[in-house]
């Protein structure tokens, strides 16, 4: 958490090697995805969507596609699985960051690093979706930059930054991770 302006997304960036500016190493766990504020949705079938970014998905049934679509609030989609569209152009962006969500159901990470990957949704759906996680991969360790208060019941520490490089790190008392 922080300012804006003081490096939340740039850190993200950095983390997940995509900005290009500065140096060091950066070691990140094998099995790990990445949850932009926008979700990427190349041109393509609803099905291809939440495969992305596998290619090969002749494992995973319809029935379990509309199972997540129906966990994350996007059941009336399931109709959609064999359409071809730009997503993009035709889901809104609360819709998009619900089936971004779907895909991390599918891939199972066991870390997930999401930068302000909730905020189109409201408040309760938020917290539905943090829950649905921690509930279903057992295993996960979600890192977020996020603005919501609400959002620390489901982190075990906070990383606040700071003007000047300045940083606290403080534990948070009411984590419920046994959900």
């Amino acid at each position: 958490m922080g300012p804006a302006g003081v490096g939340k997304s740039t850190l993200i960036r950095a983390i997940a090697g995509i900005w290009p500016f500065g140096e060091g190493t950066i070691k990140l766990p094998q099995n790990h995805m990445f949850l932009p504020q926008k979700p990427y949705f190349p041109y393509g079938s609803l099905r291809e969507m939440l495969l992305y970014p596998s290619t090969d998905g002749k494992a995973v049934t319809n029935e379990y596609l509309e199972e997540l679509l129906n966990m994350v609030g996007l059941s009336y989609l399931s109709k959609d699985l064999n359409t071809k569209n730009l997503w993009s152009q035709v889901l809104s962006p609360g819709e998009q960051q619900s089936l971004n969500i779907a895909r991390v159901l599918l891939h199972s990470p066991d870390w997930l690093f999401m930068d302000e990957s909730t905020s189109a949704l409201n408040e309760e759906k938020e917290l539905h979706l943090y829950s649905l996680l921690l509930e279903k991969l057992k295993n996960l360790t979600i890192i977020s930059v996020a603005h919501r208060k609400s959002l620390e019941d489901f982190h075990v520490k906070k990383l606040i930054l700071k003007e000047n490089a300045q940083y606290e790190i403080t534990y948070i008392q009411k984590f419920i991770r046994s959900i």
